[in-house]
This record gives structure tokens, sequence and C-alpha cells, in this order.
């Protein structure tokens, strides 16, 4: 920011200031209350349809006919404009139909709302003198400049369109085109470059906070320059994307927008949803869009070579850092004893220094091996000085690592309204010297205190604190934490040390522990619920009591646990899982499958027992509407269709994708005769309630004997649907078409089953469990590089590398449930957890090479 825009940014924050405390006569107040009365009570009689109040999206929306007219008095008007350029809803309604006029009747006030009235006016006037201010400090001039063009680029104004060329300026909201088979690159005022696709059109606008990129059609690249205290915002008709310096893409087309991400971290705002997105990582905000490779998806661009070579790169790093050994196991700890009394939260992190300090010399390797990650290096650091201060940080996190133990202990307690407090981090301290060491790095003068005893810190003192004892360093914004740290380490132990939660915790230990991360459940719950939600008391979950995490190298191979016990015996839904079993529905899946769910449930009659007081519970005329429909179909849901279940099932894709993917279910089935004439009777309800309503039937029950097997296919009598069942030794296996089926009875003949497989056998925990209640199988990665059919075969290997195939197994015990997986964390890979985006830079990808403009999206 110049000094021209300092001084007006100045200028406006003191006459805001002045504004707001500037005393106002209540005598004064009171007729300038009753002179906008006045005004109001005048002008509500004004064009008749126009909404009285300005309340919501609706009443914007309503406003548009009037818009489109001209109408609309200034100030609505600019109100609207407003609040269009930061709504993506009511920016679909301007570009939609017209809206139809929305009356509403006329109401009458009561005294009292005058003042209403007369602040709702006034809080409008400067909401709208502040939106206006905001847009007047930002320097006047093009928004954007053409960077490069290869074929047409317009400019869209006033219904008319004229070519662009290199080095034309783009205005506030003048929207640009790209034709077929043409491309082109826009460099914004902060440097950064979006590249556009054949046939996409967007504006820029630029105010306050940030540029703002309005696509409204089309497919983008955007390099987002580091914008420091801004953000750069790319906006769609359904979704908002905000960054502060990477590169990603965004694609809008019919059915919604995709947004995915090369570099760095981006955020997506959809509806009152947001997730964040990192390297690899994709987003659409349509169902009816499957995800696509990155690579795919930027393909098109200029660019398209370092786009892919930098994921590929992304991903063999991803390797190497997993390869790492973890840190060594620990099975006692001295500092669990002196975690804080009422603790409700723990985390035992191990010492990360040695870790940090390979995984620097594993980056140094590749950056010295791969010329597209050296010039990616580059552009991110921006200069030889950016790299030398990025490597003094990490030098100085190793030193103050090296005065550490083995582990570091963060723990919360609970603040009234059972949230967590504030955090009391802990550690050993191995080597003398740590005192002058922090000194030498934090100020003398500022909100951290280093004290030497922790008895004089005073209470109420808004500060941090970090003691340092013979042996322990303590830290901790509440000065009360640190002083119970010390008085614990003098002792040897604090109250914490007797409490059960304390005693869960050691049993991790007695395991050993690497990462561990512990929540009390009980106390955090009892603290927020409430009584009255009989649904939750049904579930089981009220009866939660401890969730611990673990991740650890085991043999050679990285683990993950999740553990939630339970105050008793499990009980409603906490309790469908059953113990583990044999689980023979895998007999019926080869070790070919992409895509494999299998769990053993308890008595399914039970589960929908369970289920049902659930839905009473919540819902008053639930049983009455359950007993029609019973009535109706001849079918009692529990002992016609639920009975005559066994606890086992199973979903897989097993097959080819294409045409029609080869899904398989497999149900375990103790009377098939009686579940069968529960589904005729199920279809022939259907039926009937069709021939009353469309005149004729939805669905068509077929039976055939073939192969000494009774083939059932159920169709539907105008939509393209089939499915195929047979029931086989005590097990029902449905699927798309007879030859999956006749292939799932060969699989369990052949014994050559994903049960049988070394693959997925190598890819479960060790442990000493010979059976697991449920598990979730994925072989994705040939499936999603066959379907990428524009990917190189180097391009296609490294995203069958990046998509390994993973399993997370879950265990059903009395009072527990336990979740564990081998390799990635839960699915959640390194670079979920760690942006490689966190330092700045300027990205500048020379607009060079072959322009291949894409011919679709």
């Amino acid at each position: 920011m110049n000094t021209e825009e300092r001084d007006q940014e100045s200028i406006l924050d003191r006459a805001i200031h002045e504004i707001r405390n500037e005393a106002i006569d209540p005598a004064a107040a009171s007729q300038a209350a009753e002179r906008v009365w006045a005004r109001v009570s005048e002008e509500s009689a004004a064009p008749a349809g126009e909404v009285e109040a300005i309340r919501s999206c609706a009443d914007f929306q309503a406003l548009l006919p009037a818009r489109r007219e001209g109408r609309l008095s200034p100030a609505r008007a600019l109100l609207l404009e407003d609040h269009i350029h930061q709504c993506a809803a009511c920016r679909k309604a301007l570009g939609g139909a017209r809206q139809p006029v929305v009356l509403r009747p006329k109401r009458v006030f009561a005294p009292v709302w005058r003042w209403a009235v007369a602040a709702t006016v006034v809080l409008a006037a400067g909401w709208s003198i502040y939106s206006l201010a905001g847009r007047l400090v930002v320097p006047s001039g093009a928004r954007a400049t053409v960077y490069a063009a290869e074929g047409t680029l317009y400019r869209a104004t006033a219904g008319a369109e004229s070519p662009l060329g290199s080095g034309a300026a783009i205005a506030e909201r003048e929207s640009v085109r790209t034709a077929k088979d043409s491309g082109a690159v826009l460099r914004l005022r902060d440097g950064s470059l979006v590249e556009m696709r054949e046939r996409t059109e967007l504006a820029v606008s630029e105010g306050r906070d940030g540029v703002t990129i309005q696509l409204a059609a089309g497919n983008i690249i955007v390099q987002a320059a580091k914008q420091h205290s801004r953000r750069l915002l790319v906006a769609t008709d359904d979704c908002l994307v905000s960054v502060r310096g990477t590169i990603f893409s965004v694609n809008r087309g019919i059915r919604g927008s995709r947004v995915a991400v090369v570099e760095g971290e981006v955020q997506v705002t959809q509806g009152d949803q947001t997730k964040v997105l990192r390297p690899g990582e994709q987003l659409a905000t349509s169902a009816s869009l499957t995800p696509v490779p990155v690579e795919q998806e930027v393909a098109w661009s200029r660019n398209a070579g370092q786009y892919a070579g930098l994921l590929s790169e992304f991903a063999k790093f991803q390797k190497r850092l997993e390869a790492i050994p973890g840190p060594g196991l620990r099975y006692s700890t001295r500092l669990l004893d002196l975690a804080p009394q009422g603790a409700i939260f723990y985390a035992a992190i191990p010492n990360l220094g040695p870790t940090i300090g390979e995984a620097q010399r594993l980056f140094r390797e590749q950056l010295a091996q791969s010329e597209v990650l050296r010039r990616w290096w580059a552009e991110k650091m921006g200069s030889a000085e950016g790299e030398a201060r990025l490597n003094e940080v990490l030098a100085r996190v190793q030193t103050f690592s090296a005065y550490l133990g083995p582990e570091v202990v963060v723990a919360f307690t609970a603040e009234a309204s059972g949230r967590p407090g504030a955090p009391l981090l802990m550690a050993e301290v191995t080597r003398a010297g740590l005192r002058e060491f922090l000194a030498q790095q934090i100020p003398s003068q500022g909100d951290v205190q280093i004290v030497d005893n922790a008895a004089q810190i005073q209470p109420g003192a808004h500060k941090a604190y970090i003691w340092v004892g013979p042996d322990l360093v303590a830290a901790s914004n509440n000065g009360q934490l640190v002083q119970a740290a010390a008085a614990a380490a003098a002792q040897g132990r604090g109250p914490f040390a007797e409490s059960a939660f304390r005693a869960r915790i050691a049993e991790s230990y007695k395991g050993g522990v690497a990462w561990l991360f512990a929540a009390d459940l009980g106390t955090m719950l009892a603290r927020t619920h409430k009584p009255e939600n009989a649904v939750y008391e049904r579930s089981g979950f009220a009866d939660a009591r401890y969730v611990l995490i673990e991740r650890k190298d085991v043999a050679g191979r990285t683990e993950n646990r999740a553990a939630l016990t339970f105050s008793q015996p499990r009980r409603g839904v906490a309790s469908w899982l059953a113990a583990p079993a044999p689980m023979r529905v895998l007999d019926f899946i080869s070790p070919d499958a992409k895509l494999v769910t299998a769990a053993v449930v308890k008595n399914p009659a039970a589960l929908v027992e369970d289920a049902f007081g659930m839905a009473a519970a919540s819902r008053s005329d639930f049983l009455r509407r359950l007993a029609e429909f019973e009535a109706k179909t001849g079918v009692n849901v529990r002992e016609d269709l639920a009975r005559p279940l066994g606890g086992e099932f199973a979903f897989a894709i097993d097959g080819p994708a294409l045409p029609v993917p080869a899904w398989k279910l497999v149900v375990e089935v103790y009377d098939p005769p009686r579940f069968q004439q529960a589904v005729e009777r199920l279809v022939e309800a259907v039926n009937r309630e069709a021939a009353r309503g469309v005149g004729a039937p939805l669905l068509r029950l077929d039976r055939e004997e073939a192969g000494g097997h009774t083939y059932y296919t159920l169709r539907g009598a105008k939509l393209p649907f089939e499915a195929n069942y047979v029931y086989e030794g005590g097990f029902l296996i449905a699927a798309p078409s007879r030859d999956l089926i006749a292939r799932a009875l060969e699989l369990r003949s052949s014994g050559y089953t994903l049960a049988r497989s070394e693959k997925f056998l190598a890819l479960l925990p060790r442990d000493g469990r010979t059976n697991f209640s449920a598990v979730v199988y994925q072989s994705l990665g040939t499936l999603l590089s066959t379907l990428a059919q524009n990917l190189t075969p180097e391009q296609r290997q490294s995203l069958e590398a990046a998509v390994e195939p993973s399993a997370v197994v879950a265990y059903g015990g009395p009072d527990s449930v336990e979740v564990a997986s081998v390799g990635t964390f839960f699915g959640l890979r390194l670079e979920q957890l760690l942006s490689l985006g966190a330092a700045g830079g300027r990205h500048h990808v020379a607009p060079a090479g072959q322009h291949r403009p894409g011919h679709g999206s």
C-alpha cells in the first residue's frame, strides 16, 4: 500500500472514530427519529410491491424486478448492489428469470417500532457508507491487464463486444470472455496470474479486503500472489474460494463448480459449509460431478506439465516422509501424574526435533534431483533471504527440542460450560541452558514472561508464563496451571494422579505410546448434555466415557488406533456393531475388488427395534404411521424383514466400472422363504399404489431356474434399473447381472477371495485378534487411472501410487469400539495435517509454450 493509500485509509478511520464517539443530544435524536419515521411513512405507499423492510435475502430478491425496471430509489439501489456483490444466492437470482414481485400487506407499527425503523435506516446507511468507503480507499485504475492472449479475448460491455490484445486494461467489474479455441492470461494488480480456458467469462473487482474474481462460466487456473493481510476470492454462483497465495483451478459449468488445488491451501465455502483443500484435493458443489485427477483438471493449461510435475513431486516427498522411522515408543512418563486436576484432554506428542531435521534433509535431496521442485521452491521463497529466514526458524526449533525430553504433553481443563479452557504444556528438561536460550528468543517486554519462581505469578494478569524448573518446563496463559504444575513437580505427583481418566491413559502407555490423544468425553458431555433429549439417550452414546487415539510404529509399520469406551455395556445404536466374527460374506468378494465395506452387526431384529424406539421418541406419530404401512403392505418390518436376516453384510465394487459399476451386495439370511415372501409383498404393494397414481406398475419381479439356482430379477418398469439376486448357502447375493453373481459363487468355491489375499492381509493391523467386526477396504488407484483417459502413462503411475490401497478395521467390545488402520492416519495423508504452502512468495510462471485450449469441461 503506497503513502496515498495509507493517508486515505487513516483519514477515513479517524472520521469514523469521531462520528462513533460524538455525543448525541437526546432531544436531537428524538427529533431525528420522528423525521425518519415521517419520511418512511410517506414513502411506504410508494411503488406497489416493494418490501417495506429489508431483513433477509428474500427481501433483497423481491427488489430485483424494481431494479430491472429502474424504479428503485438510489439508497435502496446502492444497498441492493452491495448485497448482490457479497451474496451468491442473490447473484444467481439476478441472473435467472425475473422474480415475481412479492406483495406484502401494510403493517400497523406501534410507536415503539418507530425507533426500530429509524435505527434500521441509520444502520443501513452506515453500512452503505462503510462499503462505499471500502471501495473508495482502493486506488482507481485498471483491476487487471491482459498478460497474454491466444485466439480471441472479448470485452463485454453494454451488450457489445470488442476484442482485447496483450497489454489491454480491464476495469472494475468489466466482463471479459474467451472465444472458442482461445485462451488468455490476466495479471492482477497484486501480480497474481489468472489463466482462462476457452469459453470462459469473468470480471474482477477490488475492495478494502482484497480482490474478487467473479467467474460466470468456464475454467480458470489462478496463481495467487502472497496476499499478506488481504485475500484473493473467486466467486461463482454456488461457492466462494478464498486464498492468500497458492495455485488452484475453478471450473464452473452447467452441473456446478469444481475446485482443485495444485499447491498451497484453499478455503471453499458452499452455503454454510466451509472446507479446506490442500495439494491434490478437490471439491465439487454437485453430487453429479464425480472426482477426476487434478492432473486431468488442469491438463488444458499451458503450464500443465509444471502442475503435473509438482503434484508428482509432492506425492514422492510424501512417501519419503512416511518412510522416516517414527519416534521410539514410550512405556511410561512422569508427566502424566503432573497433569492439572480436572483435565479433560491429554495429548502426548513425541519430541520431533530429530524428525524435522531428517525431513529437511530429505527435502533438500529431492530438491537437488527435481528441476520442477527447484523452480517452485525458488518462486515460493522469493529470494535467498527468505530461504535463510526459514532455515533459521527450523534451526531454532531443533535447538529448542535438543533441551527437551522424549515427549511434550498438552493438557486442558474444562470451563464451566464444558468447553476446554487454557492449555498447559509440559516437557522434561534434559540439558542445562534452556532458561538462557528462551531468554534470548523472547523479548524482555511482551506478552510472554519467563519465571523462575512459579509462586510469584500474579493472578489475573493477561500473559503467557513459562516456568523452567530443574528438570521440567511448563507453559500456559493461565498462571494457576503453571503454579499447579510446579507444585506437583516438587511433590512428584498431583491430584490428577488419582483420577480414573489418568488410569485409562496409563493403560495405553503400557502398550507403548508414540502419539497419543485422549479426551474425557463423559465429563464434557455431562456439562453440555440436555437430559430431555430422549433420542440421544436411547442411542447409547450418552454412555460414552473416554476416547483415545494413538499413532505409532509397530514392526516397521505405522499403525493408528482409536478407542471409544463406555461407562457401561454398550446399548442402543452404540451396540449395533457385534463382536468380531469370521465374516463369511467376504468369501464372495474377489482380491481385485476396488471398494469393500463389510460388517457383522447384532441381531437385525433388535437393531430395528432400537431404530424404531429412537424414531418414536422424535416423532409422536411414528408408530401410527408404521402400523399403517404394515397394514397396507402386509409386511411386518421386524418379523418379516429383519428377523430372517443374520448379522453379516458386505457391499463391494468388484469388477468393471463401466458401463455399469459392478456392485455386489451380500447379506446373511437365516430364513430365505420368509424374507422372499416379504419382498414379493412389498413389490405388490408398490405396484398397487402406482396403479392408483400413475396407472401402471413401477416394479417387476421375475423368477427363473438356471444352473441349479433360483434367480430373481427386480426391474424398473419404466426406469433403467435392474438387480439380480440369488440365495445360496445362507446368503443373499445381489448384483446388476447374473454373470457377476455366478462369478461370486465361483470365488467362494475356488477360495480366490479377498479374505485370503496377501495384499489385503498385509494391510491389516498386527494384533492378537483373529477376526474383526467391520472393515472398509479400498484399492481405487487403478480404477481412477483407468478412468483418467487423458493422462500419460507416467501420470497414471503417479496417480496409482498416490492412492495406495488401505484398510480400516473395527472391533466391537462389551463396553468399547476400537478402530485401527495401517499407514495413513485413518485416510488423512500427512499433507492434510501439515500444509506445504506455509511459506510466502509470489508466483510468476511465464505464459510461455504452446497453449492447448480445451474442448469441454
